[in-house]
């Protein structure tokens, strides 16, 4: 009777120590998946820091193209003073988001120093855009 009595003190001491253990158990989940959370945030944070830095790299990108389209025009003659028209309205800038939009405005292909012309339309650098 004695060693029926041992064995289920030994029993209930290791429904106590597994009981521990699940109780262990279930903290280290729950700070996991708060772990989880956290990381998942900082993720959704540097994919939009990310979006952000590729917006405007491509707006960087687009502004060097006007501005190399600018740069390669023919410069124009000066003009003394007494002998210059009367000042007229700066042109408005032409620009094309895409290959597209060119198209659709009936300017493609787009020739470097062409108003709209711009880096990325030109794929293969060779000056010409959207051909």
């Amino acid at each position: 009777m004695t060693s029926l009595k041992d064995q289920v003190t030994s029993l209930e001491t290791d429904v106590a120590d597994a009981e521990t253990v699940a109780v262990e158990n279930d903290t280290a989940l729950t700070d996991a998946r708060a772990d989880l959370d956290e990381a998942l945030e900082d993720l959704a944070t540097a994919t939009a820091s990310q979006t952000e830095l590729d917006a405007r790299a491509a707006r960087i990108t687009d502004l060097e193209g006007q501005l190399s389209s600018r740069s390669a025009q023919a410069p124009v003659a000066q003009v003394p003073a007494a002998q210059a028209p009367a000042a007229q309205a700066p042109a408005a800038s032409t620009y094309y988001d895409n290959c597209t939009a060119a198209r659709n405005a009936g300017a493609a292909p787009v020739r470097a120093g062409d108003p709209g012309y711009g880096r990325h339309l030109d794929r293969d650098g060779d000056g010409i855009g959207c051909e």
